[in-house]
């Protein structure tokens, strides 16, 4: 029986999702709750929170609340030893996540990070079928005029996605090298960044993000022993090459392939994986280890 906390942006989309599966609801808006009771009159509303996890047949918590929220919520969660689902970022800062590994540790829970493009069916396709041996770069282009958030920075809310996505394909990398460069044009947080990194298996990622953006762009570049890929939604475009000449043109193009990729939507995905976790079957790869590397490769 999962418990949602937080029906908001965000929320909306994973309460859709459950549907049946959602057995109870909790936020601190009685206006919400009233359009939770209309569209799912089998689930059970809450607007306190220690109220909801008082109900035992309650076995899995999801928390989609704000970022900053996030800490405090999720300790309340574990000490009552459910296994719980935490919409990415984690925490806001590294601190407040290790403090969750250790909290988890002691309690057996586990935790799930809503890391979603991991799930998604192009990722898992460049995974699963394209050589990415010998890795030379990573570029991804995440940019978008909004959505704003109040608690937390660019980096944490978009970057976050790239990172994660180079966590999976390239498992078990470490940081040697990391430059970051942010701006803040609205308010206290960094709304745009430009952030490179070089990981011990020769991998050089930059990551470009922004909340004033002019344009929507979402695109990955990756260049993998003889192979160029440009990932742009559903499509791989990969390029295979003879080699490149001492002035970096291209001498020859062996093959071209593009790929349109069959989508499934990726929290459907994302869901049917915090359900083999909290059913003990899989251990999932977006889980608040994969959460705290990627925030050590930000803030350390």
């Amino acid at each position: 029986m999962i418990l949602l906390i937080g029906h908001g942006y965000w929320g909306k989309n994973i309460a859709k999702t459950l549907h049946k599966d959602l057995y109870a609801v909790c936020d601190l808006s009685q206006e919400v709750l009233e359009e939770i009771s209309f569209k799912y009159p089998h689930t059970l509303c809450y607007n306190n929170i220690e109220d909801a996890l008082a109900n035992d047949n309650i076995t899995a918590v999801i928390i989609a609340t704000k970022a900053a929220t996030h800490f405090d919520i999720a300790k309340k969660v574990i000490s009552t030893g459910r296994d719980l689902w935490i919409e990415k970022p984690a925490c806001v800062t590294l601190d407040e996540t290790n403090k969750l590994v250790e909290l988890a540790e002691e309690k057996n829970v586990q935790i799930f990070v809503d890391h979603i493009m991991c799930y998604d069916s192009t990722i898992k396709h460049l995974k699963n079928t394209i050589d990415l041996s010998d890795p030379v770069y990573f570029e991804s282009y995440r940019l978008h005029q909004g959505l704003y958030q109040p608690d937390t920075d660019v980096i944490y809310d978009l970057a976050t996605h790239d990172l994660s996505i180079i966590d999976y394909l390239f498992p078990e990398i470490k940081l040697v090298k990391k430059e970051i460069v942010k701006n803040n044009h609205v308010n206290k947080f960094a709304d745009h960044a430009i952030l490179n990194f070089t990981f011990d298996n020769g991998l050089r990622a930059t990551i470009i993000c922004s909340w004033v953006s002019p344009v929507k762009q979402r695109q990955i570049l990756i260049h993998c022993n003889n192979t160029m890929i440009d990932l742009q939604g559903s499509t791989i475009n990969c390029k295979t090459i003879e080699k490149l000449d001492e002035t970096y043109s291209v001498n020859s193009f062996i093959n071209e392939t593009v790929i349109d990729v069959e989508q499934q939507p990726g929290l459907e995905t994302a869901i049917c994986a915090f359900k083999k976790m909290i059913n003990k079957e899989e251990i999932p790869v977006t889980n608040i280890y994969q959460a705290k590397r990627i925030q050590e490769w930000i803030e350390q």
